[in-house]
């Protein structure tokens, strides 16, 4: 098993439970080109269902001020209940930031290792 063989990559890309979520977040397009995304220290990328999600709490706000929070049409009564999809948009992006962490830790840590020692 040799880690950097395209081959071995592109099959662990196959088994990734979690490439069909991919889709569901906008990617950025810097100079015409698609780019990788590592910032570990973010919000991540951007779901696309974030965008709805802020304008309706937005328009809530712009026309009922405070009382916003009594007078919305989200399914959302209590502080603690989560729709759905709010929901599998924070598994996915929890596990995607644990996943990068993991990365960069591993990766630092053996070039620290490999270069001073």
């Amino acid at each position: 098993m040799n880690v950097l063989d395209p081959v071995y990559a592109a099959s662990l890309d196959a088994a990734d439970t979690l490439a069909a979520f991919r889709s569901e977040f906008h990617l950025p397009v810097i100079d015409g080109k698609q780019t990788l995304y590592f910032t570990g220290n973010s919000l991540g990328l951007m779901p696309k269902a974030a965008e709805s999600y802020l304008n309706e709490e937005l328009e809530d706000w712009k026309n009922w001020g405070v009382e916003g929070h009594f007078h919305t049409d989200t399914d959302t009564d209590t502080d603690t209940d989560i729709s759905q999809g709010r929901l599998r948009i924070l598994i996915v992006v929890s596990a995607v930031i644990l996943r990068l962490r993991f990365f960069f830790f591993f990766f630092f840590f053996f070039f620290f290792f490999f270069f001073f020692f």
